[in-house]
């Protein structure tokens, strides 16, 4: 996916929707409908943005990036529609096979403390929570990445 994809409106529609949905009113006016769509882009041109397509429909993405030698899951939705179907799991197992390639030796992400749907999934493939960060109600979580 290049920087000029027609989905990189569609995935800062879907960060935006996504700040909605974990965090309430607190994430309505986070971030530009640009902020979010420049972030698109810098994840295409600095790491790696994988799509779950079906047709030209959108179904799920993850925002990938390295941090030193942490492979960084920085964004991962799924439409409704399309939860508990697996496609979560194919964007992580996808998104985990290009962060080893990168030279990953640990995978994270970081998310709302609220976000338990996220933090469940992530649990479930092995993460733990490292990490609480309480005044920014964040958390993350990590998992060594087996060579």
């Amino acid at each position: 996916m290049g920087p000029g994809s027609p989905h990189v409106p569609t995935i800062a529609e879907r960060m935006a929707d996504t700040l909605l949905e974990v965090l309430g009113e607190r994430g309505a006016d986070m971030y530009t409908p640009a902020w979010l769509e420049g972030r698109v882009r810098w994840h295409i041109e600095h790491g790696r943005v994988l799509l779950a397509l079906e047709g030209d429909q959108l179904l799920g993405y993850t925002q990938l990036r390295m941090e030193e030698e942490v492979g960084l899951y920085a964004t991962t939705w799924v439409h409704p529609l399309a939860r508990r179907r697996g496609t979560a799991s194919a964007l992580l197992d996808a998104g985990e096979d290009w962060l080893s390639a990168q030279g990953a030796g640990v995978l994270a992400t970081n998310t709302d403390q609220d976000n338990t749907p996220l933090i469940r999934l992530f649990e479930t493939r092995g993460f733990q929570i490292v990490l609480r960060v309480p005044d920014k109600r964040m958390v993350r979580l990590e998992r060594p990445l087996s060579p």
